[in-house]
């Protein structure tokens, strides 16, 4: 047995051997425990791993694995599952010890701890204008917005046309299921009808949430809708996603995880692993997108998760991605903190659920 395991560690195609040893302990247990007193020496010698796969009668595969020094797998299953793991394990601390440096990004956290101590006081969730002032504080531009409280129109909007409508709302976490989203609102004559029919639509619900106002937006131009998020996750602490946005995050689930924060290079890993990474290297004859200025929001955004111990989850999406040299527009926001006295209606959490590799 000996001799089989050195010939296939000697192979230089071959970086680790997966071992079976099928046996009987009243014939060959002798020999067998002879064998794996050797594998050690083998291992050292060769540099190269060996999982062990031994399949006898339970007493003896108990006696075994109670006096060797490594693991000894009951199935080949167990055997290949453990390299992988542990392959897949130095591949991502090679990827950590070469991640480079980390900016000093600098969020304004004393803005962060105004809308949170006002959401505190009011009993409540940070509102969409709350959660994109929250991005700005922490350099991430979204696009150019104006916070109206009502449906009548304000003489002057110091926004161009086209424009975007949104609710805003305590209650209403995900504002397209209540009919609070409009877009392409060409002047203000359809501006004041679609506020009135929004605000008709929401209140004739069963269940009408609050109406804190809507958000008037300019309309973003088009792009790659990506997704940028975190959660502090309670064993793994602050991680951060990416991964491609819009309605295809929860079609696709096409994400990427780090822990937070991450560096330039890390975020570039982050896309790179992603399938939809060929769209933004511009795929059929497309422009490629502005990659760097998503991994710039990547960063930010785990930055400011490990920054500020009191948001548990953050939620950009869609992220537009425009072609290379033009940016990108952060369209909508959600963020949550972390506190008991912030109440959050049923079904409120951020999209989908962060799970690290």
């Amino acid at each position: 047995f000996t001799e089989i395991l050195e010939e296939a560690l000697k192979l230089e195609n071959y970086d680790g051997v997966l071992f079976n040893h099928l046996y009987s302990s009243d014939f060959e247990g002798e020999m067998s425990r002879t064998f794996l007193a050797g594998v050690e020496k083998l291992v050292a010698k060769y540099a190269k791993p060996v999982c062990l796969t031994m399949i006898s009668d339970r007493e003896e595969l108990l006696k075994i694995q109670q006096s060797q020094p490594f693991p000894i797998f009951t199935s080949p299953l167990e055997a290949a599952t453990a390299l992988h793991v542990s392959r897949t394990y130095y591949e991502l601390k090679t990827l950590r010890d070469s991640r480079g440096k980390l900016p000093d990004y600098c969020p304004d956290l004393k803005t962060v701890e105004t809308i949170r101590s006002r959401c505190i006081r009011e009993r409540r969730i940070a509102l969409t204008d709350e959660a994109l002032t929250i991005c700005a504080a922490a350099g991430l531009q979204p696009v150019k917005d104006m916070l109206i409280k009502n449906e009548i129109v304000p003489e002057k909007i110091p926004l161009r046309f086209p424009l975007a409508v949104k609710l805003v709302s305590r209650d209403a976490s995900h504002k397209s299921d209540v009919g609070g989203v409009a877009v392409n609102i060409r002047n203000k004559k359809q501006l004041t009808e679609t506020l009135a029919s929004m605000k008709d639509k929401i209140q004739k619900l069963a269940n009408p949430p609050a109406i804190d106002g809507y958000l008037l937006q300019e309309m973003a131009p088009t792009g790659i809708e990506c997704f940028v998020g975190g959660r502090r996750d309670p064993a793994f602490g602050p991680v951060i996603v990416a991964g491609l946005g819009g309605i295809f995050i929860e079609i696709f689930k096409d994400t990427s995880i780090r822990l937070a924060p991450v560096t330039p290079n890390e975020a570039a890993a982050m896309m790179k692993e992603l399938k939809a990474y060929p769209l933004l290297q511009g795929a059929r004859g497309k422009s490629p997108a502005d990659s760097q200025a998503l991994i710039d929001i990547i960063c930010r955004t785990s930055a400011l998760l490990a920054a500020y111990p009191e948001i548990t989850e953050i939620d950009l999406n869609p992220v537009i991605v425009h072609p290379e040299g033009q940016g990108a527009s952060i369209v909508d926001a959600r963020i949550f903190f972390e506190d008991q006295r912030i109440t959050r209606r049923q079904g409120g959490g951020s999209a989908g659920v962060l799970l690290i590799r």
